[in-house]
Formats: structure tokens, C-alpha cells, sequence
């Protein structure tokens, strides 16, 4: 399944019916919408994210599987500064959370920013940076169902 492109995540994003529920995981809509946006927030410079330990299996493993296979339904491991539940992060309402995660997500795609050394990956390119990105908000919107 090839991934969209980061110009329809932004379609599909402005369609979202504001009382989609999850189809799977523990967030509400609201939350899922700063999850992403948060996480965005990081590849571009925008929020600070601790340096986890090096790891020869997160670098050169988990990269190839994050960026050629689906990814899973269900509980997957979140970066403890994206787990919105956990650091009980001040969630807007679901229409704020989605006009502030539109202005990201074009932003990002008008990637007017320098490029941020992923915590776990390095240094990547713009095209693996907007690559993780568009599979990151496609999983969190076939979750809601956007």
C-alpha cells in the first residue's frame, strides 16, 4: 500500500468529521490531533526531544520496518514527549487541535525549515522526514477513520 501524499493528508484531514471515535487505542480525536501535531512539531525544530540511548536495533532495524511495512493496529511503542495521555499534555478542542495541525502539516509541506536530526534516526532527508511523517498521520487517521 503506497501512502498518501502529504497534500491529501491535509484533504483528508479538513474532511474529518469532528465526532469521529477511534477504531482501535486510547485516544480521542482531540488528542490524536496534537499527538501528530506534536510529533511534527519535533521534525521541524519546533519542540526539544531528549536523545533516547543508542541502539544499533532502533537505528537499523525499526527504521526499515517503520518505513516499508503497514503499520500495526493497536498499542505500538510512542516516544514518551508524543504519549499526549502520559504527559497529560493541555489538549484544545477538536477544531483548534485540527487548524492547528492543517497549519503544520502546510508548513511542513512548504518545508520552509532547517532539518532536525530525528531522536532515534540521525540525520535524515527531507524525503525521509515528510516520508515518516505522511505514514505517521495516515496510521493515526485510518484510526479515526479519516
Amino acid at each position: 500500500m503506497k501512502a498518501p501524499t502529504l497534500d491529501e493528508l491535509t484533504q483528508r484531514l479538513e474532511r474529518m468529521n469532528p465526532e469521529a471515535k477511534a477504531l482501535w487505542g486510547r485516544m480521542n480525536l482531540a488528542q490524536m490531533l496534537l499527538h501528530c501535531r506534536v510529533a511534527m512539531e519535533a521534525g521541524m525544530g519546533d519542540r526539544i526531544v531528549k536523545k533516547p540511548e543508542d541502539s544499533f536495533a532502533k537505528r537499523w532495524l525499526l527504521y526499515p520496518l517503520l518505513m516499508l511495512l503497514p503499520w500495526p493496529k493497536g498499542k505500538a511503542p510512542t516516544y514518551p514527549e508524543f504519549d499526549i495521555l502520559e504527559t497529560r499534555m493541555p489538549v484544545l478542542s477538536v477544531t483548534e487541535e485540527a487548524a492547528a495541525l492543517t497549519g503544520r502539516l502546510k508548513s511542513f509541506i512548504g518545508g520552509n525549515f532547517p532539518l532536525q536530526r530525528h531522536a532515534i534516526f540521525g540525520r535524515l532527508s527531507r524525503v525521509q522526514w515528510s516520508n515518516l511523517q505522511r505514514k505517521h498521520l495516515d496510521h493515526h487517521f485510518r484510526q479515526f477513520g479519516i
